[in-house]
């Protein structure tokens, strides 16, 4: 019996670190990718809500805040994305 307790102790370590590796990174690219999001998200807001009032409602009538919410959610998918696989699947 004491060599299978040293056997589970044995593999539970390294499996206990990779998933606490994996969850820090996680966590750490989730909060850049968050950061970047609303700085971004931000500034286009910014620039959107200092345009004069008949071109907002044209931009409005043809759905630009739609779409700029569309294309910035693909943007941070697609860089979500780029961030797991440059991770990879943690070989460490």
């Amino acid at each position: 019996m004491g060599n299978f307790g040293a056997f589970l102790i044995a593999l539970a370590g390294p499996v206990a670190r990779r998933v606490l590796l994996s969850l820090g990174l996680g966590v750490i690219s989730y909060a850049g990718l968050a950061l970047v999001a609303a700085e971004v998200k931000d500034y286009v807001i910014a620039s959107y809500g200092g345009l004069s009032g008949s071109v907002l409602d044209l931009l409005n009538l043809i759905g630009f805040g739609q779409a700029t919410g569309v294309i910035l959610g693909a943007i941070i998918a697609r860089a979500a994305f780029a961030a797991v696989s440059r991770i990879g699947v943690m070989s460490a």
